[in-house]
């Protein structure tokens, strides 16, 4: 398995084009397909992604934030504290969540959290490779998945 994933890791020879070897995948992109895979079934089987109970209020400030066309600089929600200063800064990824769950509903929005996700442990995986044997580098990289 180790020759395997050593394989993986080396890039494809420069004169590789045209041959089988400049179609191997990577190991970073095999990673990342693993991981967006096991969210896909995490959130949409086991619906471990729709636990956060804040989900529903950063969904709700992306469709404000879409319906305003602004970034809300007071606290639109708040029962308690309504208009009260508020710092927005997760307003992309609220209107990207908006987005998803319209467009999809909770697949959709399933579906973008496990992209987000798969996407930074390619990248870890990458950033790993040059430090690590691949083995170690796939271990840290989905050890917490």
């Amino acid at each position: 398995m180790t020759q395997a994933l050593d394989a993986l890791a080396r890039p494809a020879p420069a004169g590789a084009r045209g041959t089988n070897a400049a179609w191997m995948p990577s190991l970073p992109l095999l990673t990342a397909c693993y991981v967006f895979l096991l969210t896909l079934y995490q959130g949409g089987v086991q619906k471990l992604a729709l636990l956060d109970g804040d989900t529903y209020w950063h969904i709700a400030a992306g469709r404000w934030i879409l319906r305003h066309q602004a970034i809300p600089d007071a606290a639109p929600f708040s029962p308690t504290r309504a208009g009260a200063p508020w710092v927005p800064h997760e307003w992309l990824s609220e209107v990207l969540m908006a987005l998803a769950h319209q467009a999809g509903g909770w697949t959709g929005l399933i579906a973008l959290t496990g992209l987000a996700f798969a996407v930074a442990v390619g990248l870890l995986t990458r950033a790993l490779l040059p430090s690590f044997t691949p083995t170690r580098v796939v271990l840290l990289a989905v050890a917490r998945v």
